[in-house]
């Protein structure tokens, strides 16, 4: 049988001994003419060689089952695809998103309301193709009890054009298709309003609500990108 069914074989062994006993023992009591004693140590000794031969049985069949068992956890194991990498984090994620896009990256300090400072990163995405540009932020961890991250988020909603100013002064991108007569400067796209934020710890569905509602008030459109998504990218990858 392939797979082979060891719980048949294992009943299997187990009936024809249970019947080999009882017709034996049939035979010795009713069939036999012989003494008490002699009937005993024949039963003794054949039942001895039938339960030996059983025991035997199981544990050739357990035998096989150990070995199949083995054999299939081997090639389960070597079938499974195996990363060349460890799994990205969502930095790394956050720096190859959107790669068909021209960028600018940034790196700079944000003072929060708690008196913390830290290190934000910022990339401005350029869309020629549909002359719009839009922009990313990564917030790294701060600690499973700090609110560090999401003061940061309240932050990004009031100081992302200022971040895009600065972008956009320190280098002009130009972009178009080939043989354009001209070229689209990043100045010229249009912002969608669509703000991407990739955050290492953990935002509440309280805070998440709260902090949605703060960005639609001012016309903007965001994604959160946490655990949830680098889980998913790995999972799909």
């Amino acid at each position: 049988m392939n797979p082979p069914s060891f719980t048949i074989a294992h009943v299997s062994f187990s009936f024809a001994a249970a019947i080999l006993l009882a017709r034996i023992g049939w035979w010795l009591s009713f069939e036999q003419s012989a003494s008490k004693y002699q009937l005993t140590i024949f039963a003794f000794i054949i039942f001895g060689i039938i339960g030996s031969l059983w025991l035997c049985s199981i544990r050739w069949v357990s035998d096989r089952e150990h070995s199949w068992n083995k054999q299939m956890a081997q090639k389960q194991s070597s079938s499974k695809i195996v990363p060349n990498q460890a799994s990205p984090s969502l930095h790394e994620l956050f720096k190859t998103d959107f790669n068909t896009l021209l960028r600018q990256s940034i790196e700079m300090k944000a003072n929060l309301s708690n008196g913390k400072t830290i290190t934000l990163y910022a990339t401005e995405y350029f869309d020629f193709q549909g002359k719009s540009k839009f922009i990313g932020f990564y917030i790294p961890a701060s600690g499973p009890i700090s609110n560090s991250s999401y003061i940061a988020c309240g932050l990004i909603s009031e100081e992302y054009k200022k971040t895009m100013d600065n972008i956009e002064s320190s280098t002009i991108i130009t972009g178009g298709f080939v043989g354009d007569s001209q070229q689209t400067s990043s100045k010229d796209l249009s912002f969608s309003g669509r703000i991407y934020i990739y955050h290492d710890d953990v935002l509440s569905l309280q805070q998440l609500a709260t902090l949605e509602k703060i960005y639609q008030s001012k016309g903007l459109s965001v994604v959160f990108r946490g655990n949830e998504y680098l889980i998913a990218r790995w999972n799909n990858k």
